[in-house]
């Protein structure tokens, strides 16, 4: 997992400025970016006490002398990903399978060593643990933490809303809350607690069964009138 978010007191370099730079976010309720510092006409402050950072490079300034942003290129899959897929596809592996590229034969099967060498490697890239032994001889263990590693590892790369859908998880994680930090905190005790934010209508979390699948298109079911569209649409 990267360093993808900026939190209460985290600096936001923006070295492009020559006057704003190094700039220091507090978001304790009292301060200039808190929830009591913000002015009504613009209450912009982060309801969860987290901003997302992944995409911010040290040279990105908003305003001030110079400031300018970075171009960046928008990743279609990353090597992470690759590992983690490789991970779970052995970890759901039952029995032996031989697939043939060209003039090879290749047998495999759910190989506790190869998962731990590719789960492992996107871990200890962050110098966080990787798996345990008796994880490791626990299938639905392993699926677990490729779960929250993919949750984390690939936050803003649009593969988390296929993702719960493909695992069948879908109504279980959004009907939980979305939570963070307490915005109307002063101090470190009280800021840091977590909290269910009440303050955006847009938190309010909607679950509907259909949108575990996505439509089939018209142009589709017009070539096969006997194809069902999917439930719901």
């Amino acid at each position: 997992p990267s360093v993808q978010w900026k939190f209460n007191e985290a600096v936001w370099q923006a070295q492009s400025s020559t006057s704003v730079n190094n700039y220091t976010a507090k978001y304790y309720y009292q301060d200039a970016d808190g929830r009591g510092g913000v002015t009504a006409s613009s209450p912009n402050y982060p309801i969860t006490g987290y901003v997302i950072k992944k995409y911010n490079h040290p040279m990105d300034a908003f305003q001030g002398t110079g400031a300018r942003h970075i171009k960046k290129a928008y990743s279609i899959i990353r090597y992470a990903e690759i590992l983690l897929s490789y991970a779970e596809a052995l970890n759901n592996l039952t029995g032996s399978h031989t697939v043939k590229l060209g003039d090879q034969d290749y047998t495999v099967s759910r190989n506790p060593e190869a998962i731990k060498e590719a789960f492992n490697g996107v871990r200890y890239r962050a110098g966080l643990p990787g798996l345990s032994a008796s994880q490791l001889s626990s299938q639905a263990d392993v699926q677990k933490q490729i779960e929250r590693e993919r949750m984390v590892e690939l936050l803003w790369e649009n593969r988390r809303f296929y993702d719960v859908r493909r695992w069948g998880i879908y109504e279980e994680t959004e009907r939980e809350p979305i939570r963070g930090m307490n915005p109307d905190g002063a101090t470190k005790e009280t800021y840091y607690q977590r909290v269910i934010p009440g303050t955006s209508s847009f938190m309010t979390r909607v679950v509907n069964k259909k949108l575990a699948f996505m439509p089939i298109p018209r142009t589709e079911m017009r070539r096969l009138p006997s194809l069902d569209q999917n439930p719901g649409y």
